[in-house]
This record gives C-alpha cells, sequence and structure tokens, in this order.
C-alpha cells in the first residue's frame, strides 16, 4: 500500500487594505455576489465574507450608512419591515 504523507500547507496570501477595500466594493456596489467576486479574484469565499463583515461592521460603528444598514435598521424597527423588504432592496440592488 501506497505511503500517506500529510498534506502540504498552501502558503498563506497577504492582500494589502486597497485589494481588501476593492473586493469588498465589488460586492457593496458592484452589484455582484460573494460568489462572483470570489471567482474572479480567486480568493476563498470565507476570505470575502470576513471583509465584507469587517467593512460593515466599521461603517455601522462609525454612523456611516450604506443600504444594507439602512436595511437592517428598519427590520430591527418597524413592525412592516418584511412586507416592505422586496420593495427596499429593488433600490438598492438596481
Amino acid at each position: 500500500m501506497g505511503e500517506l504523507h500529510p498534506k502540504e500547507a498552501t502558503p498563506r496570501r497577504k492582500f494589502d487594505s486597497d485589494f481588501k477595500s476593492d473586493a469588498v466594493k465589488l460586492v457593496e456596489i458592484g452589484n455582484r455576489s460573494i460568489k462572483q467576486v470570489v471567482e474572479e479574484l480567486g480568493i476563498s469565499e470565507a476570505t470575502l465574507n470576513n471583509w465584507v463583515y469587517n467593512d460593515r461592521r466599521a461603517k455601522k460603528a462609525s454612523g456611516e450608512t450604506t443600504p444594507d444598514l439602512i436595511e437592517e435598521n428598519l427590520w430591527n424597527y418597524s413592525p412592516n419591515a418584511k412586507r416592505n423588504s422586496a420593495y427596499l432592496c429593488s433600490f438598492h440592488h438596481s
């Protein structure tokens, strides 16, 4: 039987802040899904999800608003948010 070899570790890639920011912008304002962007850039979905999450968290902490944060706030405070969500999505996804 063949000898089992431990999986060789893939070298960890480093990305500068401009690359991360541009990747997040492709998702946020480029009207592309995370899946589309990771395929285009050759990065993992988990990595881009982390970058998008961290960007949104930073914007929320600084008081900056984005369509996603506006919608999130409406979901939290409006009893009619579920009924209006399709209407709201039509504005920031067009």
